[in-house]
């Protein structure tokens, strides 16, 4: 496939690209490790992000910017990262602004060399760094604030104050729900949402590509 920046992506041979996305600590790798394991191919975007803090380029980057106390064993810390960057708009602005654009250029060389009927890719930030476009098909998970705060301070092990924080530089459930195809609620047990999930898939033939824009524009 051929992207030219300013066109529409190509409709004919490429994947059904999927967005699964959602709040912080909403649940949106239970989703896409479900689709995992039947078989469809999906790209976590944290992973590549984790990957690309690993490149000396962005490693001195962001050392200088934030200092050495980001740095721990000649690597970027994330949850020092985090702690920075969730606690300071501007700091986090410029995160993204290093990030994202590295970010979306690996996405974009999956998308064109991938083979698959259906790709999903797992974005945490989809609305706010302006992706929902890039796609055909948005699903979004949400879960109540008093959950997510739990879950972040077991999973994270950080205190109320700071998964607050990391919550507040999100944008709200409710905006996020307007905007998707379909919303996944997982406030309870998990069964529940696998059979959020199930009912959905057998819908998922039915879905149409779009004209959609390149992920790297």
């Amino acid at each position: 496939m051929n992207y030219h920046k300013g066109l529409k992506m190509e409709q004919v041979n490429r994947p059904l690209l999927i967005a699964i996305t959602g709040g912080i600590a909403s649940g949106k790798s239970l989703v896409s490790h479900w689709f995992e394991e039947r078989g469809f191919a999906v790209v976590y975007a944290d992973i590549i992000g984790h990957n690309i803090l690993e490149k000396s380029q962005v490693i001195n980057s962001l050392y200088e910017k934030f200092g050495s106390e980001i740095i721990a064993e000649g690597k970027i810390s994330r949850k020092k990262l985090g702690e920075f960057v969730f606690a300071d708009a501007e700091k986090l602005r410029f995160l993204n602004n290093l990030m994202h654009p590295l970010i979306r250029a690996e996405m974009k060389a999956i998308a064109e060399n991938s083979s698959e009927k259906y790709l999903f890719y797992e974005i945490p930030l989809l609305f706010e760094n302006g992706l929902a476009d890039k796609f055909d098909l948005i699903i979004n998970v949400f879960t109540d604030k008093e959950t997510k705060i739990a879950r972040m301070k077991v999973r994270d092990g950080i205190d109320k104050k700071s998964a607050e924080q990391r919550i507040a530089a999100q944008m709200p459930d409710y905006l996020k729900k307007e905007r998707a195809d379909i919303n996944i609620e997982n406030n309870s047990e998990v069964e529940n949402v696998f059979r959020q999930l199930e009912a959905m898939e057998i819908y998922l033939p039915k879905f149409k590509k779009k004209e959609i824009s390149t992920l790297a524009d």
